[in-house]
């Protein structure tokens, strides 16, 4: 291997079910892979990203990143995937390198090396859930979730805050990961009445959910709320069947901050007018390579204590503005959005929240 080279492991769906978001992430690496190296890397070592699919299950990615490990082939590593592999490769990493974790998941999760990059039910559900109540009068849900660990920890979330924010949670419908036929949970929201359905499903389930939802006449006025319904996932579900659909997160492509503006600008003359849409899992990506670039040292086989210390009360500059770090997770502003016209637009901020 080569002397000159930082070898960076990204774990990102490049297939399957969540394969959706993989070409806007790799984007957006890509492009924060070209902006580094062509300011000399990373203490003048170039950077080079090995790409791992991220729709394999946990056991395998995790066996495919302990040998690379082993041998020393990756110096480093961000992941944008499910919950169910952080936990097998934070396991196999033991802290050898550091390890960004970069969606939003269930929080509480640590171990050595792990940088948590994503919102949290306390900064994204909470106060999105208390907003929909008090300016769309939304005091009932249904909830459907893919059957593992992120949506089932969000549900005991929703039970846990269900009293303080004053919601029902009428019925609750867990699918096999990978499910694309809704037919018979949409029958049971059409008999609960909910005033709205929280959706924590991924990639192509969200779409044919939405899409199933959409043409449902029974469920047209019912508002849908999603924590990872992004830009890309829009386009696919359409407009038609987006009617009084929201989300809530750390970014959105809709965003007029001049960071955000110059950084859209960039990619899209980077990348061609017709690269995959910007959206808060790529940007996540490239804020974490970046974070990457200015914390790890000039010597590969680094401590991974003493980088981690350096992220204490650390501030990091990002398409949305500076957010800050706080033990190993995010203080960030957190946006709600409202699918309009195929665009995520916001139509409030909760301002900055720490991640617990």
């Amino acid at each position: 291997m080569s002397n000159g080279i930082y070898r960076i492991g990204a774990i990102i769906p490049q297939s399957g079910t969540a394969g959706i978001y993989g070409p806007s992430c790799k984007s957006c690496l890509t492009l924060a892979q070209n902006e580094i190296n062509e300011k000399g890397g990373i203490s003048g070592h170039r950077v080079e990203i090995a790409y791992i699919d991220g729709n394999k299950p946990a056991s395998v990615i995790g066996r495919e990143v302990q040998t690379l490990l082993d041998t020393k082939a990756l110096h480093a590593l961000i992941g944008m995937h499910d919950s169910d592999i952080r936990k097998t490769v934070a396991h196999v990493n033991k802290g050898r390198v550091i390890y960004i974790y970069t969606p939003g998941f269930e929080g509480g999760h640590r171990a050595d090396g792990l940088i948590c990059f994503g919102e949290t039910p306390s900064q994204q559900i909470r106060p999105a859930m208390e907003w929909l109540r008090k300016s769309k009068s939304i005091k009932s849900w249904c909830f459907i979730g893919s059957d593992f660990s992120w949506p089932r920890q969000l549900r005991t979330y929703l039970k846990t805050i269900a009293k303080q924010a004053d919601i029902e949670i009428k019925e609750t419908y867990f699918v096999e990961p990978g499910t694309t036929r809704f037919g018979e949970y949409l029958d049971g929201m059409e008999e609960a009445k909910p005033d709205a359905v929280f959706f924590a499903l991924v990639g192509d389930e969200a779409v044919q959910f939405n899409r199933s939802f959409g043409r449902r006449e029974a469920l047209k006025e019912t508002l849908r709320f999603g924590p990872l319904f992004e830009e890309n996932t829009l386009l696919a579900v359409g407009e038609d069947n987006a009617q009084h659909l929201y989300t809530a997160g750390g970014y959105f492509s809709c965003l007029d901050s001049p960071e955000n503006i110059a950084f859209k600008e960039k990619y899209f003359y980077r990348s061609g007018a017709n690269a995959p849409e910007i959206n808060m899992l790529s940007v996540s990506s490239y804020s974490a390579l970046h974070l990457l670039a200015d914390i790890l040292p000039s010597t590969r086989d680094y401590n991974v204590d003493r980088v981690m210390a350096k992220m204490q009360e650390r501030e990091v500059s990002a398409p949305i503005g500076r957010m800050a770090f706080k033990d190993g997770s995010v203080c960030r502003e957190i946006f709600m959005a409202e699918a309009i016209e195929n665009q995520l637009q916001i139509v409030n901020s909760f301002g900055s929240l720490q991640a617990y």
